[in-house]
């Protein structure tokens, strides 16, 4: 989830390099991403999510995906072009990850990589 759909784009390609049969859900923002969890019966094993959107951030929007029963086991990471100390404290006490956004296209493919095969 990315209010940058320039993002959002590079990041499915990244996703359908890695596996084709991967889906790849784009969701502009927070709120209908909370919306579409909401009602969904698809139960993603990753979440990827921007934390600087507006009206709702990411930070926001974990509280409210944590509230979720049937995505207890969904992975949620944090997808960024900025992280500072701060964050990555909070990231632990709400057990997040992160990556780090990247516009090198091959970066960003071994990255998510790492990230899905670490789980």
């Amino acid at each position: 989830m990315d209010d940058d759909s320039d993002d959002r784009n590079m990041f499915c390609w990244a996703i359908r390099k890695i596996d084709p049969g991967i889906q790849c859900i784009e969701i502009e923002n927070a709120e209908k991403a909370i919306e579409f969890l909401r009602l969904s019966d698809i139960f993603p094993d990753f979440i990827f999510m921007d934390i600087n959107m507006p009206r709702i951030n990411g930070y926001e929007c974990v509280q409210e995906i944590h509230g979720f029963p049937n995505l207890k086991n969904t992975q949620i990471i944090m997808y960024s072009s900025s992280f500072n100390p701060r964050d990555q404290v909070e990231f632990g006490v709400l057990g997040l990850k992160y990556l780090s956004k990247t516009s090198d296209i091959h970066e960003l493919v071994d990255s998510i990589k790492k990230m899905i095969q670490s789980n």
